[in-house]
């Protein structure tokens, strides 16, 4: 698996894009520019480019009406842009809207001769491209899995009392974010239309509450979400973390210890699972 770079910092200024546009100041969780080794032409004053600037301006908003999700294209052979957009499932409306923006801002400064780029922001994605990735069912291309464990500077980056020495400590904390993690992407592939489920799990006694969230594209089937959530929920390690997420193209996870997500928990676990809200 490639573990891209990761920004969380706000920048200090704001530059000057391609377009004209201030950059936005909030740098991209993370981005992938060509993850192609093919050398590749500057895309610069390209009928692509073009093609490109008009769409960045079009899905936004198309996002937004539709549920915080747009996948289409633009353009003929040889310069078609194809792309794909995607908010978080609590992210609607004019949050979407504004989100995307700030990632094709982000996609032009950080990429700005790159064919095909990938960005996250926290709380929306793109990708565009050359190649026709629209139907491609490899979900999990290592070149667009990315992860990070508590990027932020927190005091306690493990869960309370876990001795990553116990095989007993290891193996319950293990085992119950695992748990909380295959619910809710069964949540979200089974029981939610737009493919998005929050949960939260309260065991009681000294372990803390634990918040996730699972999230697949719409226009995947049940089974092929939960087939992508399934394999991404088996790469969360099992050093005790107090919270992290796996993002991909087209399915994500996250979980942590303190409310991440908008409004309330979807459904509420506890030891024995399935109350729903």
């Amino acid at each position: 698996m490639l573990v891209l770079l990761f920004f969380v910092a706000a920048a200090s200024t704001a530059p000057v894009t391609r377009y004209g546009e201030a950059a936005p100041l909030v740098r991209p969780f993370a981005y992938n520019c060509n993850p192609s080794s093919a050398p590749l032409p500057d895309r610069t004053n390209t009928t692509f480019e073009a093609n490109l600037e008009k769409l960045s301006t079009i899905v936004p908003a198309n996002a937004s009406a539709s549920g915080g999700f747009f996948v289409g294209s633009l353009g003929a052979a040889p310069d078609t842009v194809f792309a794909l957009a995607l908010c978080r499932g609590d992210t609607i409306g004019a949050d979407c809207t504004v989100c995307l923006e700030s990632t094709f801002q982000n996609a032009i400064y950080y990429c700005s001769n790159a064919w095909d780029v990938t960005i996250y922001q926290e709380r929306c994605q793109v990708r565009f491209s050359n190649l026709d990735f629209l139907d491609d069912r490899d979900f999990l291309a290592s070149d667009r899995i990315n992860d990070a464990w508590n990027p932020d500077s927190i005091t306690v980056p493990m869960f309370p009392g876990i001795d990553p020495n116990d095989t007993q400590s290891v193996t319950f904390v293990a085992a119950t974010v695992s748990m909380l993690m295959r619910e809710t992407a069964m949540l979200a592939a089974f029981n939610a239309s737009q493919r998005f489920a929050t949960a939260l799990m309260d065991t009681g006694g000294a372990f803390p509450t634990l918040y996730s969230m699972a999230q697949c594209t719409p226009d995947l089937s049940p089974a092929e979400c939960f087939a992508c959530l399934d394999v991404i929920v088996q790469m969360i390690p099992t050093n005790g973390r107090r919270g992290g997420r796996i993002m991909g193209l087209r399915c994500s996870i996250r979980y942590e210890s303190d409310v991440f997500y908008g409004g309330k928990a979807m459904w509420i676990f506890g030891s024995t699972l399935r109350d729903g809200m």
